[in-house]
């Protein structure tokens, strides 16, 4: 489907979080080569207390915002140059989802690959279900403690 078509069937809501999301991506991905990932991470705790509601944080975590969010993240990472890692998808979401006032948790995990490498994934939680970083093979890679929020 043309670009131009799929913009038509979003919604105004949906392309200013994707222009969001993309905006968001960059700097994100940009930081992952410029600052310490702890003082990353703390931006990114940062930016996503500033809420776009005005809304206590909720309990349970909006399943339509989550879709959204996700999408948007996806959507935007489809089109940027290089392809995304994990990582700044996972940031991206976790901030993206803050604003949103959805409790979401960041996971780091680490594995060796069959050739004995250490490798290493991010994904985000939301209720105990991942919402983006998904694989097939998830359960492998074990966790890192979490990280100190703020």
């Amino acid at each position: 489907m043309r670009l131009r078509a799929k913009v038509r069937q979003r919604s105004l809501g949906d392309l200013w979080l994707f222009m969001q999301a993309y905006c968001l991506l960059l700097l994100i991905r940009l930081g992952l080569w410029l600052v310490p990932f702890e003082r990353l991470h703390r931006w990114v705790e940062w930016f996503s207390q500033f809420s776009m509601t005005q809304q206590p944080p909720l309990r349970h975590a909006n399943p339509n915002v989550v879709k959204q969010v996700v999408w948007a993240v996806d959507a935007s990472a489809r089109r940027m140059v290089k392809p995304v890692k994990c990582l700044a998808r996972a940031l991206t979401v976790k901030a993206l989802l803050g604003q949103h006032n959805c409790p979401a948790d960041l996971k780091i995990g680490v594995a060796k690959n069959q050739q004995a490498q250490l490798e290493a994934h991010a994904w985000i939680e939301v209720e105990g279900q991942v919402v983006i970083g998904h694989l097939p093979d998830l359960q492998r890679f074990k966790p890192l403690p979490t990280l100190p929020q703020g």
